[in-house]
């Protein structure tokens, strides 16, 4: 679920490779532009027979060759997966267990919050190289994937918007040790549909009081922070950049509790309720 979105993003996330030595570039580059025109043709008439509107669509080649970096990230993750997750992979499956294994030991490797950025320790990886690592690893077990990525669903609203001491504390701290974090948006009302969030956040004194629910949110049992999405406007016309406040909670902050783990697909990634 949440790998569709990160990568979504968050985000899940598919990398289509095409790799021409430069002698093929020239030998090719009158097929590949032959093989476009003939795919806009197809497609133009593909659009008139099933769309009512027959708006444009441009297509491009696109050469996407690896770098060095990210042809060796390709082999060590391949080389990870295929030593650490795929042996354990269906034991997981069966018992249910979340993968703590393999997971301290994808930390040890560099294989964990790989897009926190280096000032704050991390390896600052490009979204191509985070493709890899999913790519690979997805193959591997998709539960034991999706737990891992979480943490960089969570990641990256702080990457993008926290304040530097926020940074430092919650980003830092996930390079320093196997730590885990979750995103919890999905209600059970709602979905993952933003717009109808009904988590509310209020302003007492120097302090926010949270109340409401989330639901099926992965790593819930075992994060030691959670992004929260809340709405602190209660008013359905306010527009939606100032109806809702994000907020970073630690997993032991009083009056939040989390339920049962609901089993319904990535056994190892563990799906549970919270309430606020």
């Amino acid at each position: 679920m949440y790998v569709c979105m990160y990568v979504c993003m968050y985000v899940c996330m598919r990398v289509c490779t095409l790799v021409l030595s430069q002698e093929q570039e020239a030998d090719n580059a009158e097929s590949l532009m032959m093989s476009t025109v003939e795919q806009q043709q197809s497609v133009k008439k593909w659009q008139k027979k099933h769309f009512l509107l027959h708006r444009p669509l441009i297509l491009k080649t696109i050469f996407l060759e690896f770098s060095d970096e990210q042809l060796q990230l390709d082999e060590a993750a391949k080389k990870f997966v295929a030593d650490e997750v795929i042996p354990v992979a269906a034991e997981y499956d069966k018992t249910g267990k979340y993968p703590w294994d393999v997971v301290k030991k994808a930390h040890a490797n560099g294989f964990l919050n790989t897009m926190v950025p280096s000032d704050y320790g991390g390896l600052e990886l490009d979204m191509i190289s985070n493709a890899i690592i999913c790519e690979r690893f997805g193959y591997g077990c998709t539960g034991i994937c999706t737990a891992m990525t979480t943490n960089l669903l969570a990641e990256t609203p702080l990457i993008l918007a926290a304040t530097d001491e926020i940074k430092k504390k919650y980003l830092g701290g996930m390079i320093e040790e196997p730590l885990m974090a979750s995103y919890a948006v999905t209600e059970p009302g709602a979905g993952s549909d933003v717009a109808r969030t009904r988590t509310r956040s209020e302003k007492k004194g120097d302090e926010y009081v949270i109340n409401g629910s989330k639901m099926w949110i992965t790593n819930g049992g075992v994060a030691n922070w959670f992004f929260v999405l809340t709405r602190s406007d209660p008013d359905p016309k306010t527009s939606a950049s100032k109806a809702f406040t994000a907020f970073v909670v630690d997993a032991d902050t009083p009056g939040l509790s989390c339920g049962k783990k609901v089993t319904i697909e990535f056994v190892c990634a563990f799906l549970h309720q919270l309430c606020f």
